[in-house]
């Protein structure tokens, strides 16, 4: 028996679905599990293996042309709906609006099939209209077809809440959370921490990953706060997408404590985070999706025993928020120094795990759906 993934954009750039593959790939079930995603030439494939009854299948969409890559994105969709005929899998779990078409089509003509979507980002009614035409298009066959799926998931209650009230005729019994959390193993990956570290006079370092650009991010307002504290702070960036103003404004900084590092694969991530002190998330919130967004960074710093900082804005870190180690602290970043005179760095009993936050625990009753 098949279970077909179905994830349009490419893997690398998503860590949840990659953990995900990872915790099916350790379940032991005689069934084989295709993936169908694009592959992205700006980017190598990741790195983590899968078994022999898991199978990824990349098609290229990519091209400068907007035209060409409008006609590659429709033989996505052909070439994926021929092989959902060809594999005859009895459930199908497609990731995003964009995903969709192939797997509404193919449950159209089999309707025994168990329909499954889980959205990476919530997405308005407005956002949807004024968006790209081909997920515009994607939405609207969803919105008529809801109601026969087995499952549909967000990474969080609020974003579930937004969701529904979208769509109010939707099953509620049929809604869950997935929360964007990392694997067990990230806890495991991680030096003792030195309890003998004198925060007074050591630099305490600085981490972000992920994209930046000047007008989405902070990415300005810690570059600065850094450069002028640089006794005290040190910031390592690693990003695939950094656009080429804020790219021109670190070099112009010319800072010996600001490194940026480019593109990581998410494997590695750990190797990096284990000799860190604070993890940084940076959005500024523009969007109700970054509003109510607690990001896989999140979870991904606590497990590995950084402390965090997030911007004051992003409601969907606040349950998060402790002072307890490790920290997790709110911060205005628009005026950064007043937001943290009261926060303190202690690498003293630090715990040496937060295993409470792992991709194998949020995906427990999506396994149990999948009959794995």
């Amino acid at each position: 028996m098949n279970i077909v993934i179905i994830h349009f954009q490419p893997l690398e750039l998503y860590p949840p679905i990659q953990n995900l593959l990872s915790v099916l790939n350790e379940q032991k079930h005689s069934k084989k599990i295709i993936t169908i995603t694009t592959s992205q030439s700006a980017i190598s494939n990741f790195g983590f293996g899968l078994s022999e009854s898991n199978q990824i299948i990349r098609v290229d969409v990519h091209s400068k042309s907007r035209i060409i890559r409008l006609i590659k994105y429709i033989q996505f969709y052909f070439f994926t709906f021929f092989k959902l005929l060809q594999l005859k899998p009895l459930k199908v779990i497609y990731f995003e609006s964009i995903s969709a078409l192939p797997a509404i089509l193919y449950k159209k003509m089999f309707q025994k099939t168990e329909l499954f979507v889980h959205y990476h980002e919530y997405t308005t009614l407005n956002e949807y209209s004024n968006g790209m035409q081909i997920v515009k298009w994607n939405q609207n066959f969803e919105k008529k077809s809801f109601n026969k799926y087995h499952w549909i998931s967000h990474t969080n209650k609020k974003r579930i809440e937004l969701f529904h009230k979208d769509y109010p005729n939707i099953q509620s019994e049929i809604l869950h959370c997935l929360p964007n959390y990392p694997l067990a193993s990230w806890s495991n990956k991680r030096f003792p921490f030195n309890d003998t570290k004198d925060e007074s006079s050591e630099r305490l370092k600085l981490v972000y990953i992920g994209a930046l650009s000047i007008n989405d991010t902070y990415a300005k307002e810690i570059i600065d706060f850094v450069s002028v504290n640089n006794n005290r702070y040190e910031l390592e960036i690693f990003s695939f997408q950094i656009e080429d103003q804020l790219n021109a404004y670190l070099m112009s900084k010319n800072c010996s404590n600001i490194k940026f590092s480019g593109f990581i694969e998410y494997m590695n991530i750990p190797d990096v985070l284990k000799s860190k002190d604070i993890g940084l998330i940076l959005y500024k919130g523009k969007t109700l999706n970054y509003v109510h967004n607690a990001p896989n960074k999140l979870f991904e710093y606590l497990t590995c025993g950084l402390d965090v900082w997030f911007p004051e804005e992003m409601v969907g870190c606040f349950e998060y928020a402790s002072d307890n180690l490790p920290k997790v602290l709110k911060v205005d970043f628009s005026n950064i120094v007043e937001s943290i005179k009261s926060y303190s760095y202690s690498s003293v009993n630090r715990p040496n795990s937060n295993i409470r936050f792992s991709a194998e625990q949020a995906a427990e009753l999506l396994i149990e759906n999948l009959e794995l």
